[in-house]
């Protein structure tokens, strides 16, 4: 579309936008909007227009520039109208999030869902792109996907959401597991996943092979989880995109042996090694498993992390994750078993998921803020 187009099409768009979310994207992205003051589309178009261009994120991250500004900005018109209405459904509705989320939508989502689309673009058409998103407890993980997932059928694509929480050994594995290595006595370290599993079933992913895509329930059994009958299982015949989020997702860079021996820096995590694993075996374990999941991770085409505030916020994010667990299924770790679960996975967040924002690896990092929204989006390559 050129852009005489554009200038006729826009202003159908931004009718069908007006009032409402129009007015109200508009009073986010300008305090000082004033609806009585600003009566016509060319205006409001010119505020939106501004505030792309002056965007140092837009810029980097998502190519703006004077030459495109106006295409980029219909076409993100018409996304948020195609996207609207079902966004607000699957905000309130399904996700549960009573905050506002116009200026993330505008922001972050629909920009971010047409990086993906052109990431796409560059896999040949016989094969799913894969997207790894790699985040701590609470980052937002699990909001991001179920977004995307919507945005990206509004732009033709089909895509379905991956975790690797699903990928745990089931319990009995688990339970023969911890019997010869104590060290592994509840799920979530490198080293409880299938990692066979998960190399098998994203290969057929990649090549649009039909496969069943495993379902792990951690309310069973107190909270200790198993993985569910295959007739639970999703089944899945062909995607265009699949979108692979996981607290470990990405980490696949083991240590060297000396490091293992060396103060973290963080009071916390060496005070629990201090007590829990005094002569470093389990570190060293952990550290061999995280190789292990390379061909794994290896089959994602781009990967991003969603980086939480601090050590600390994870910790907390995880506890209220397990109150609302129970709050919905009755089902559950007590609050003493949470604290120890988290004790057990705090050295390998704070050794192999926090650093990973920082690795060569990954292609875009967003921050998160302590408030749980989207601060801002950086790239990396």
């Amino acid at each position: 579309m050129n852009f005489a187009n554009i200038y006729q099409a826009r202003e159908e768009i931004m009718n069908d936008l007006y009032p409402d979310p129009l007015e109200n994207l508009l009073g986010k992205i300008d305090p000082h909007y004033n609806r009585k003051m600003v009566q016509d589309n060319e205006k409001r178009w010119n505020i939106l227009k501004s505030a792309l261009l002056e965007s140092a994120e837009h810029r980097t991250v998502y190519g703006v520039n004077e030459n495109n500004v106006d295409y980029v900005l219909y076409k993100r018109l018409k996304l948020l109208k195609d996207v609207w209405k079902e966004f607000e459904d699957l905000r309130i509705n399904k996700l549960k999030i009573p905050e506002d989320l116009t200026l993330r939508l505008w922001n972050v989502y629909i920009p971010f869902s047409e990086w993906i689309v052109n990431k796409r673009k560059n896999i040949p058409k016989d094969k799913a792109y894969i997207l790894g998103i790699n985040g701590g407890q609470g980052s937002g993980k699990s909001t991001l996907v179920a977004v995307m997932k919507l945005l990206l059928e509004k732009q033709g694509y089909t895509s379905i959401a991956a975790s690797i929480d699903d990928y745990y050994l089931p319990l009995d594995r688990r339970e023969k597991l911890k019997k010869r290595v104590p060290y592994f006595w509840a799920r979530a370290p490198f080293g409880t996943h299938d990692v066979e599993l998960g190399i098998k079933t994203f290969r057929k992913l990649k090549f649009k092979k039909p496969v069943e895509i495993p379902k792990f329930k951690k309310d069973l059994y107190d909270g200790k989880g198993d993985r569910a009958p295959k007739e639970e299982w999703q089944k899945v015949d062909r995607v265009d995109i699949v979108l692979f989020e996981g607290v470990g997702v990405g980490c696949c860079r083991p240590l060297p042996e000396q490091e293992l021996d060396k103060p973290t820096g963080n009071e916390l995590v060496d005070r629990i090694e201090k007590r829990d694993d005094p002569d470093g075996t389990f570190r060293r374990i952990v550290n061999r498993e995280v190789e292990k999941y390379r061909p794994w991770f290896d089959l994602c085409d781009n990967l991003i992390v969603m980086k939480v505030p601090s050590l600390e916020k994870i910790r907390e994010w995880r506890r209220l994750q397990e109150i609302k667990l129970r709050e919905e299924t009755g089902k559950g770790m007590t609050d003493k078993e949470v604290e120890k679960f988290l004790d057990y996975w705090t050295p390998p967040t704070w050794r192999y998921v926090i650093p990973l924002a920082e690795s060569e690896d990954v292609d875009l990092v967003f921050e998160i803020g302590e408030d749980h929204d989207i601060k801002r989006v950086i790239a990396k390559k």
